[in-house]
This record gives structure tokens, sequence and C-alpha cells, in this order.
């Protein structure tokens, strides 16, 4: 865990003098006014704490640099919650680039359904909480099959498209364990499979999941969720 800095610009809580307990901080207190920016990358089980002895917010290491405030200042840079189109996430774009340069052929191995809905797909495959996410909470002791595109029937540069992707997943991570994950990664490429849910134009949802004996990764455009933040 890391504390967040008391400048990041955005902990809004009623009054940071007054005692608190060690409970989850509410979704509210984070969340910057309303015309600017916001925050949509944060779920319920994230951990968020408030620490009465430092009166500061926790937060996973991974998540300080999304919310710091030089970044919150580039307009809609990462996770927004209002609606508009990501711009600039890697996660997002380069995953829909990647997919709509496939082959034809490719195309259709990776997906596994055009549908993105519940009726779409099978009952064990979609639910209200965590949607497509195979690898989220209440997922305990799944087994995932590996579906959709082997990798190693990509071209050379399209498999270095899905090791940039591994990265951008693993950033979070010093350069030395990155680069030995990479080089982990890249060992067992041939058994790494690329599978998709939903269409593929510009502004079409979809979700997707990279999956190796070492990787899994996924993506998955969520239904939106209210934000009750007044």
């Amino acid at each position: 865990m890391a504390v967040l800095p008391e400048n990041s610009g955005y902990i809004q809580t009623s009054d940071p003098k007054k005692p608190r307990s060690d409970a989850a901080v509410p979704f509210r207190d984070i969340i910057p006014s309303p015309d600017h920016p916001r925050i949509a990358g944060i779920q319920d089980h994230t951990a968020l704490s408030w620490c009465e002895s430092r009166r500061q917010i926790e937060a996973p290491a991974w998540l300080i640099d999304r919310l710091e405030a030089k970044n919150l200042e580039r307009p809609y840079k990462g996770f927004t919650s209002d609606g508009n189109v990501r711009r600039g996430l890697s996660e997002e774009m380069d995953s829909l680039s990647l997919m709509q340069s496939l082959p034809k052929e490719l195309q259709d191995k990776a997906t596994l359904s055009k549908g993105m809905d519940g009726k779409s797909l099978p009952d064990d495959r979609w639910n209200p909480f965590d949607e497509r996410h195979l690898g989220g909470a209440r997922q305990d002791n799944r087994i995932v099959p590996y579906e959709g595109c082997p990798v190693s029937e990509f071209s050379a540069d399209k498999q270095e498209q899905i090791i940039k992707l591994f990265k951008t997943f693993n950033e979070y991570y010093p350069d030395a364990v990155l680069e030995h994950r990479v080089a982990l990664f890249k060992k067992h490429l041939d058994e790494t499979y690329f599978a998709w849910i939903g269409k593929f134009g510009d502004d079409d949802p979809y979700y997707y999941r990279i999956h190796s004996p070492v990787a899994f990764m996924e993506l998955d455009f969520h239904c939106g969720r209210p934000l009750f933040h007044k």
C-alpha cells in the first residue's frame, strides 16, 4: 500500500481533522468536483482506506499515478466516468487497433461472440457484477480454458502488438521485474491466446483477454454505474 499525498487534489472529506474510523472510505470522498475529469477505474472492492493516525487515504501503489493531480489535469486521459470515450488509454486503443488490423480469418477465430449482453452469452459467461470478466471478484477457483485465436498465427508485427499490450498491463512493475516478466511472456508466446467479445468498430464496446500459462489479462466495457457524490 502507498500513502496518497495530501496535495493530490481530489480528497474531499468533510473535515479531515475529525477522528475517523479505519473503515473503507466512501467513494464520494475521493471524487473531484463535477466539472473536473473524473475517475471510473475504482470499483467497490478496490482497496481504499482511511488511516486515522495519519489522516490520509491509503491506496494500492498502481492507483497512485492514475489519481495524481497532475494526471487529472490532462483532459479525459485514462479513466473517466462521464460517458465520454476514453482517449489515450493504451489498453483500450491499442487492442482495438490490433483487432481491426487482423485478417478476417483471424478476427473470426478470435471472436467468441459479437453480442455483449447476458442474452448473447452462455449463463456462466456473464453476471451482473463482473459482466464478462472471468478473473475478477466472485470467480474463485474458476477454470478458464484457452479460447480465441492462437497468437502463434499472428504475423510478427501483430505479435509485437500483443507484447506491447502485455507491457501496458504490467507497467506498474519496477523495470527489472517488468523485463523479467516480458521475457517470460515471450517464452510462452506460442501458447498465448487472444479472445474477443463484441464488435470492433471505433465506437463499439468490447471485451478481450490475453491468456497464456504466465499471463491473464482482461479488459471489459462494463455498463454504466451511477455515482452519487453530492
